[in-house]
Order: C-alpha cells, then sequence, then structure tokens
C-alpha cells in the first residue's frame, strides 16, 4: 500500500466515524442538537417532535458516508465514483474551510464572548484535521488519482 493510500484511508474511516456519530445523535434528539450547536431551529424543531431534523441530520450522516466513499475511491478501493480527484480535492476544501472556523472562535473566546461555547474550536479543529488528513493524502498521490 501507498503512504497516500493509507492517510485517504484515515480520512475514509474519520468520514464515517462523523457519519456514525451524526447517526447516534438522532434518538438523542435536542439535547445532542443544542450539545453540538446545531442551531436554535433544529433544537425546537426536535422539541416539537418534528422528523425534519432526524432527516436532516440522517442527509449530513450521508453527505459524510459519501466523503468517506471518495477517500477509499482515491485510494484505490475499486468503488465506481464519477470524479475522484476533484470530489476528493472538493472534499479535502470542505472540511478545510469547516476547520479554519476554529481561529475566529478561538479570538471570540479569547475577548469572553458568551456567542461561542467552549466546545465549538474543538469541533472546528476536528474538521480541520481531517481536512489536513485528506489533504495530505491528495498531496502525496496526486498523480496517481489521475
Amino acid at each position: 500500500m501507498e503512504r497516500f493510500e493509507g492517510i485517504l484511508m484515515v480520512g475514509a474511516a474519520l468520514s464515517f466515524g462523523l457519519a456514525l456519530l451524526h447517526v447516534a445523535m438522532i434518538p438523542f434528539g435536542a439535547r445532542a442538537y443544542r450539545y453540538f450547536t446545531a442551531g436554535d431551529w433544529m433544537i425546537e424543531q426536535s422539541e416539537s417532535g418534528s422528523p425534519l431534523p432526524g432527516l436532516l441530520t440522517l442527509g449530513i450522516a450521508a453527505i459524510l458516508a459519501s466523503f468517506g466513499l471518495y477517500a477509499l475511491a482515491a485510494a484505490g478501493v475499486p468503488i465506481s465514483l464519477p470524479f475522484i480527484r476533484a470530489g476528493v480535492t472538493v472534499v479535502a476544501a470542505i472540511y478545510l474551510l469547516r476547520g479554519l472556523g476554529c481561529f475566529p472562535q478561538l479570538v471570540m473566546l479569547s475577548r469572553g464572548s458568551q456567542k461561542v461555547a467552549p466546545r465549538e474550536p474543538v469541533f472546528s479543529a476536528v474538521s480541520l484535521a481531517i481536512g489536513i488528513v485528506y489533504a495530505a493524502g491528495i498531496a502525496l498521490g496526486w498523480s496517481a488519482l489521475g
């Protein structure tokens, strides 16, 4: 196994783990949405018994699982997906952009803002770390991905 393949396999495992986390949140409803800072609308809808938060969370889980599939395909697992190089690059960009939110969140926390929970930069940093894993795999295997 090439080094980039192993790195992308780690990225896939992390994406699948996030997908499972999202599925596991659904039975906990508003408590989980509140903890993971899903937003007032999701919390209110969940508390009122609406199925929409669960369906949206399943949709997010499906997207995260597709991110994992792209990483597996880029690592050489025989999965038939279109535009593997572009797809895995977009996935890396999404994780990195989401993760860059940790920096303004840390600044807000350092200034005593009550608008950011201390766990929010941690969630963003996790996304940033996953994006770095994807980016490293892509950089090391760029020629093999084409």
